[in-house]
């Protein structure tokens, strides 16, 4: 468990009208989430000075709705958060359902820094 207190911007951003500041995240599991939706609804190349971030799920919504995109939807969220949040969870199952203009993903995940499973359900929209 960090023992160091986690003080991040919250994401989306937002103010804390009661402080009259921007809003901060002070749950390590909540940043971690907030981190991993960052990675998957970023398109890559949507970050002037990181182009290759991102995994791009808002594009999968266009793609014909097949078992084939389901897979290579799966392969690109697992290889995303891998690969940029790889040092702080270690991704278990990636479950996609493409309905006709819905996308519903869950990933299975471990805080490797708590030792604690955790699940993200996440439903993309056109």
């Amino acid at each position: 468990m960090p023992t160091q207190p986690i003080y991040s911007i919250r994401h989306p951003m937002g103010v804390d009208s009661a402080l009259g500041r921007i809003a901060v995240e002070t749950n390590y599991a909540e940043h971690v989430e907030q981190m991993i939706l960052q990675v998957l609804l970023t398109n890559p190349g949507e970050r002037p000075h990181r182009p290759d971030f991102g995994c791009g799920l808002r594009r999968m919504l266009f793609a014909p709705n097949d078992p084939t995109v389901a897979t290579l939807t799966q392969v690109t969220v697992y290889q995303a958060l891998t690969r940029w949040l790889g040092s702080v969870i270690e991704v278990g199952a990636v479950e996609v359902h493409a309905f006709e203009s819905t996308l519903e993903v869950s990933v299975s995940y471990v805080l490797k820094a708590r030792l604690e499973r955790r699940i993200l359900n996440i439903e993309v929209t056109r």
